[in-house]
């Protein structure tokens, strides 16, 4: 485990391409899956003699196996190429409840930053009548509550963390660590595949990586990714008056805590952006990589079309 910003790294050419490109593979593999098992299961699906209520539970229940298939096929495969071992990962002994705590608040105040440049983008795009179209997730009762909080809390947070952070991060570290965190936040902004959503994920993936390097403990970031994911879900089912005004005062105090915590941080953040800074060799790497260049091309077609699309709805 990597835990010191400064700490010396080295440079291998071939090592760092195949890296990246064991990284994308791993993230195509985990939608390939997912592509593969929900259309066999919708399929059968499909055919059941059920009402349509029914049905759509058996399909919220299929998406959620279709995720954890698909994550464990990602995380065996990422396991293999990039030498880890998993169990490893998940280690209690390094867990950091200090760092839980100021990783919550550090988190939240990224939110907020993130957030106000997807308000910035929206502004532009009013001059067209249209924003960057929201990706929601909708839990109309109980049941589809409890399958969101599995599905997007529980299930999201353990496995993106493992690929993302606990392979992709960590092993791109080897090499630079400020570019490891910049670069395993990006792809994993780009596998969301939609601004609303990919905006958000870029500023979390740094957030998460850097803590993930500073803490040495993956467990933390689990636990932060699956806080944010319940929230995300809980404020969605019950989005009611007191709950935003009750919700908004305790972010508000949580970013005014996360600047802090990043002020104290201020020398190991500055380590890091010069770490990144210096990479040169590292982002040319992966600049030339045609993994990397044909997962960003299809998120900027994909996200370029949704909002065309979004202009002609209101026309």
């Amino acid at each position: 485990m990597v835990e010191d910003p400064h700490e010396k790294t080295y440079f291998d050419t071939t090592g760092l391409k195949k890296t990246i490109n064991y990284a994308i593979k791993t993230c195509l593999l985990l939608f390939a899956v997912q592509f593969i098992v929900m259309f066999l299961g919708s399929s059968f699906i499909v055919g059941l003699p059920v009402s349509y209520s029914t049905y759509s539970m058996i399909f919220t229940v299929w998406e959620i196996v279709t995720s954890i298939i698909a994550a464990t096929c990602a995380i065996i495969y990422g396991a293999k190429v990039f030498h880890i071992n998993v169990s490893k990962l998940l280690n209690f002994k390094q867990f950091s409840w200090n760092w839980l705590g100021k990783g919550v608040a550090m988190h939240y105040s990224v939110n907020f930053f993130s957030g106000l440049i997807i308000v910035f983008f929206n502004l532009i795009l009013s001059f067209f009548s249209t924003q960057i179209p929201e990706v929601e997730v909708y839990s109309p009762n109980a049941f589809y509550l409890i399958m969101n909080l599995i599905s997007v809390g529980i299930v999201a947070g353990i496995s993106e963390e493992i690929i993302f952070r606990g392979m992709i991060c960590n092993s791109l570290a080897r090499y630079n660590k400020g570019f490891a965190v910049v670069v395993s936040a990006l792809i994993f902004s780009l596998m969301h595949m939609n601004l609303d959503q990919g905006i958000p994920a870029f500023f979390s993936g740094i957030c998460f990586g850097y803590i993930y390097l500073r803490s040495g403990s993956l467990l933390v970031t689990v636990l932060l990714h699956i806080l944010n994911n319940f929230i995300a879900v809980v404020v969605t089912a019950f989005d009611t008056g007191m709950m935003v005004t009750l919700l908004s005062l305790l972010l508000l105090v949580l970013v005014v805590y996360g600047c802090y915590v990043w002020y104290k941080e201020r020398k190991e953040v500055s380590a890091m952006i010069l770490l990144s800074s210096q990479a040169k060799k590292e982002w040319s790497v992966l600049v030339r990589s045609g993994w990397f260049w044909f997962v960003a091309i299809v998120f900027a077609m994909i996200s370029f079309l949704s909002v065309i699309i979004s202009i002609f709805e209101i026309y």
